[in-house]
Formats: C-alpha cells, sequence, structure tokens
C-alpha cells in the first residue's frame, strides 16, 4: 500500500499522479488521505460546507485515479492533526510507502514555520518520497543515488534500493562520505562490502563514487545527482558520520535545488553501532 497525504493543493496532486504510477509498477494499492485540522475547518466554514464535503472530494479524485491508472484507490478523511495522524494512519494500513509532496523549504516556512515535510516524516513509520511539483515518474529511475556513511543504519536502504533497482533495472551509485582516520576508513570499506555483496546478489547495477574532503558532502551529492540525471536519493534521517541529527544534511537533501524525489528513511532502534 501506498499513501498520500493531500491538502488539495496542486503538488499534492501531482504527488498523487507520481504515487498511482508508482503503485502501478510495483503492484500495489493506493490510499489517499486528508486530515481534517483546523484549517480544513476553517476553509469549510468560509465556503459554508461540512466535513462530509472532504470525503465526497476526496472519494471522487480516488475514483478518477483508478480508472485512469487501473489500480485500486482508496479515500480516507479524518480529523486530527497532519504532524501525528498521517503517521498513525499509515500504521494502521499498514502502507508500506508514503509520497509526499512539497512546495519547497522558503513556501513551506512561510505558510507552517517551519519545514512541514520534515515534520510529518518523523512521525510516519515507512519510507517517504519527497516530491515536488516538477516531479515525474515517465522514465522510472534510471539512476538511484546511495550516499553511505559510517552508521549502522544505512544498510535500512539496501533493501528498498534493491527493490526499485530490480523492478526498474536501476543503476545504484554508491556515494561514499570520505573519511578521515583508519579505523573510519576501514569501517566503510567494510560497509561498501557488505552493500555490494548484497546488490550482487541480486545483479544489481552499481558503481562508486568517492567524495572529496574539501567540498560540502552534501553539495557534493546533491550536484552529482544531478550531473547523472538521477530520479531518487535515498537518506537516512538519523545522526550520521556528519553529527547531523535530522538536521542540516536531511533538509539540504529533501529540498536539494535540483528538486530530484527523495527517499527518506526514519531508522528502526538498534544496539549494534557498527554494521561488521
Amino acid at each position: 500500500m501506498i499513501l498520500v497525504p493531500t491538502d488539495f493543493s496542486e503538488v499534492c496532486d501531482n504527488a498523487i499522479t507520481y504515487g498511482a504510477k508508482l503503485a502501478k509498477l510495483l503492484g500495489f494499492n493506493l490510499a489517499l488521505l486528508h486530515i481534517i485540522d483546523k484549517k480544513t475547518k476553517a476553509e469549510l466554514k468560509k465556503e459554508n460546507q461540512g466535513i462530509m464535503e472532504v470525503a465526497v472530494k476526496l472519494d471522487k479524485i480516488a475514483k478518477t485515479v483508478a480508472k485512469k491508472h487501473g489500480i485500486e484507490v482508496s479515500a480516507i478523511s479524518e480529523e486530527g492533526d497532519i504532524f501525528t495522524d498521517i503517521g498513525k494512519t499509515a500504521a494502521r494500513i499498514k502502507a508500506s510507502l508514503m509520497i509526499l509532496g512539497t512546495h519547497g523549504k522558503v513556501g513551506l516556512k512561510q505558510k507552517f514555520g517551519m519545514s512541514f515535510a520534515k515534520k510529518v516524516i518523523a512521525t510516519v513509520p515507512v519510507p517517504a518520497i519527497v516530491v515536488h511539483n516538477t516531479t515525474n515518474l515517465d522514465k522510472g529511475f534510471k539512476d538511484i543515488i546511495f550516499p553511505v556513511s559510517t552508521t549502522a543504519e544505512v544498510r535500512q536502504k539496501v533493501r528498498w534500493a534493491i527493490l526499485i533497482a530490480k523492478t526498474f533495472k536501476s543503476k545504484i551509485h554508491l556515494f561514499q562520505l570520505n573519511q578521515s582516520g583508519e579505523e573510519n576508513k576501514k569501517i566503510m570499506q567494510n560497509y561498501i562490502k557488505q552493500i555490494t555483496k548484497e546488490f550482487d546478489k541480486e545483479d544489481i547495477k552499481y558503481d562508486l563514487v568517492l567524495a572529496d574532503k574539501k567540498i560540502s558532502y552534501a553539495k557534493q551529492v546533491q550536484d552529482y545527482s544531478y550531473e547523472v540525471k538521477a530520479a531518487l536519493i535515498t537518506i537516512m534521517i538519523t545522526t550520521d558520520a556528519l553529527n547531523f541529527k535530522y538536521g542540516p544534511y536531511d533538509e539540504k537533501m529533501m529540498f536539494n535545488p535540483y528538486e530530484i524525489p527523495v527517499m527518506c528513511i526514519n531508522p528502526v532502534k538498534t544496539k549494534i553501532e557498527y554494521w561488521k
């Protein structure tokens, strides 16, 4: 099941289209969600409409999408808070993936006072692909960027990378953080060995790219992604070797200037400090 929250904006309409195309290709069902919060109620009151109008509107969209893409689409509308109930809904319907449309960092900060996408993703127990209004899936995922740092959580991206690469015959670019110190270098080498071993088992195409120590890692990932015309960047929402905890690195990736879709994965807690 793929979940797509919507506020009925243009960027969310594009997220629905993106989600529908991906659901079709992966053989998943699609669920559209609108959380009826204070903002929705204020807008309904202004238009002299009741809460039921939301369900009617969402159901109409679901039927249109189902017919156009030939997939099963359900509509969910319920009262709540977008920053808590989107994640609860994802867990309740056992979603495997979420598509989240974003207007971009500047617009969102003007509207919500902080990053809407970041705050929502923090509550969702499944990977979320952040897409922009310019995003489309017409060419599939030919190239996927897989940043690699020295935290155990990085391995949690492997399963999704393999699923997508096998489905779309993608090439994965392992973009390695350039480590200082022999111990960190050894850890990185081991991670690369473990990851590529899994890719080799599944006959996944990949290459290795080593970042330059003198240039911002986030900027290098973004620029390289643009250079190879990547369709997806995968990141972990976690503390990494750059000492960012759900901070600048994650934001820079989600709101990259090239508007490349980003798959954000919340790590499962583990007692393993390193992947050995």
